[in-house]
């Protein structure tokens, strides 16, 4: 039974991996501008993970049927089945910041939230220390992920005053405001996403909760 989960998990990394590069692209097509880039996240890339999620999910539930497993065994299975969903969720906030970045692309006021780029690389290194973490069912590098939350929501809190300073200067910049602003809240749902992750990472390795815990 254990040789199937492992091909089930190993399955999911690949699926992780392709998501990592949507959201590292959606980063990168924002900042460079990158209209062609943002577009393939949006029309070729996006259907291929929905698909894949789909596949995933049947796999995950079609194993619990015929293997019904227990224990250990039921926890690693419900948290692939629950991470493929998390993955997918991040894969909808990569398309919405390439949506967002596509309205910005003309706009010159990009270079000045350079700070978006450092959130952006935070979310993404937290989400690739959770997917370590789910593969080697490391807690200690997982709680560590979970603490790291605070220096993305830190980030997404200056950049946001940077907004409101910016559109009290300048009301014409209220639409472009409104972009980065979503931009950056999806940034940190994938952050936040990395974060369950993680949370359901402890809890196979050591069989406790820590979802409404912050004392790690």
């Amino acid at each position: 039974m254990q040789e199937k989960i492992d091909a089930i998990r190993t399955e999911i990394t690949a699926y992780a991996s392709y998501i990592d590069n949507m959201v590292e692209k959606s980063v990168k097509g924002f900042f460079l501008r990158d209209k062609a880039l943002l577009i393939n996240i949006i029309e070729k890339l996006e259907p291929v993970a929905n698909d894949e999620e789909m596949r995933l999910d049947e796999v995950c539930v079609n194993f619990i049927a015929r293997q019904q497993p227990a224990g250990k065994n039921l926890r690693q299975i419900i948290m692939t089945l629950k991470m493929t969903n998390d993955l997918e969720r991040m894969g909808d906030h990569a398309v919405n910041i390439a949506q967002s970045s596509l309205f910005l692309v003309k706009s010159e006021a990009v270079n000045e939230f350079k700070d978006i780029k450092i959130m952006g690389d935070e979310a993404i290194k937290m989400l690739r220390d959770s997917l370590q973490a789910f593969m080697t069912e490391d807690s200690a590098l997982a709680k560590s992920v979970c603490k790291h939350d605070d220096v993305v929501d830190e980030l997404r809190e200056q950049i946001l005053r940077q907004i409101v300073i910016s559109v009290g200067k300048d009301p014409s910049f209220v639409e472009q405001g409104l972009h980065l602003v979503r931009i950056i809240s999806n940034i940190e749902r994938i952050a936040d996403l990395a974060t369950n992750i993680c949370e359901d990472v402890i809890f196979i390795a050591e069989g406790t909760s820590i979802k409404h815990n912050k004392n790690l």
